[in-house]
């Protein structure tokens, strides 16, 4: 169930029901010449509603604040500093717990997020709390996917998946006649500087925005893999429903500091 769609009552039942908020975690940024601004957003939020069709919770309002400083320099882009990343998603997690939740899922959608939220998971151990945050990773999403639909080429952001997966409820978001071929193509900038990481390695290697060929993006196959993700997701709420023992180390945690005093 949305947060949005629900009256003030529907709310407060719904907290004390479900125990759980998701917020789908994207961005909004250049996919490729073909694919939407906010591809990310309708894949992780098309994901937590079919998966709160199978394990119901609630899904906080679209949240599109991530890292995406990389892609900073292309039309569309909204790009929030990383000062502020921080602190706005600190605040939506305080302000999702002040409306009743203990338990906070991030969603990830965007690849980008990745060491954004391990970080930001990291920091809620900087002071105390009474509610406790999970995180479900977009690569173990998609690997789930790809126990029945193996991808046997480059198939990264902008290309066959992510396409099919927005091509799947919303074909008309998708102009397969625009992709650039170029964008199937890593060009490899800075193999010389194997091991070695910098601000635009992955710029570098995908000046266009595209990792891989989506040329072969079926919408029938992107249906069947929303619902293999969603029974994974659904699966992975479940079990943080149920969940009392990282809650309780949690406090465990926190109860230690200063017992040495």
């Amino acid at each position: 169930m949305r947060w949005e769609d629900l009256t003030a009552e529907e709310f407060a039942e719904a907290v004390r029901k479900e125990q759980v908020c998701v917020i789908p975690m994207g961005v909004i940024e250049k996919h490729g010449s073909h694919a939407p601004l906010g591809t990310d957003m309708i894949i992780g939020r098309t994901i937590a509603e079919m998966a709160a069709e199978i394990e119901p919770f609630v899904i906080f309002p679209y949240y599109f604040f991530g890292q995406i400083n990389e892609a900073k320099h292309v039309p569309g882009t909204i790009a929030v500093s990383p000062e502020m990343q921080m602190k706005l998603l600190n605040e939506i997690v305080k302000e999702i717990n002040r409306n009743g939740f203990k338990k906070i899922v991030l969603l990830e959608s965007h690849g980008g997020n990745i060491n954004f939220l391990n970080y930001f998971l990291q920091a809620q151990l900087a002071e105390k709390r009474d509610y406790i945050v999970y995180k479900l990773g977009v690569f173990d999403i998609l690997g789930a996917c790809n126990e029945t639909f193996p991808s046997i080429d480059q198939d990264g952001h902008a290309a066959k998946t992510e396409t099919e997966l927005v091509m799947a409820y919303h074909s008309e978001l998708v102009h397969k006649e625009k992709i650039n071929p170029k964008g199937a193509v890593n060009l490899h900038r800075l193999e010389h500087m194997s091991g070695i990481r910098t601000p635009v390695s992955w710029y570098c290697d995908h000046p266009t925005h595209q990792e891989g060929d989506p040329s072969t993006a079926d919408a029938e196959i992107g249906r069947k893999k929303f619902k293999i993700a969603a029974k994974y997701v659904a699966e992975q709420i479940k079990k943080i429903k149920q969940d009392n023992e990282a809650p309780r180390i949690l406090k465990e945690y926190y109860d230690s500091w200063g017992s040495w005093l």
